[in-house]
């Protein structure tokens, strides 16, 4: 899966740090957006344990504040409109 950072000073990604086990960075590189935008290509093994994995942002200029990355049981539908019924 891709997760899409932004932010501030985000510029010269070098890592996610998670302090779970369960989820590998595959590749991290600048957004569309460098410096407010980094772009990471997860993976996740399959006993990931469920529920909120918090992890840092580590770039070259130190480390970001406490995030979460929320895993579930369920695949992710991406909504579409219309949905009204």
């Amino acid at each position: 899966m891709e997760l899409v950072l932004t932010g501030a000073r985000l510029a010269a990604p070098q890592g996610l740090l998670f302090h779970r086990p369960g989820i590998a960075v595959s590749a991290i590189e600048p957004g569309d957006k460098p410096g407010e935008q980094v772009k990471a290509r997860l993976a996740l093994a399959p006993d990931c344990p469920l529920g909120e994995h918090p992890f840092r942002l580590r770039t070259a200029a130190g480390l970001s504040a406490l995030h979460l990355f929320r895993v579930g049981p369920f695949p992710t539908v991406q909504e579409a409109e219309p949905n009204d019924e």
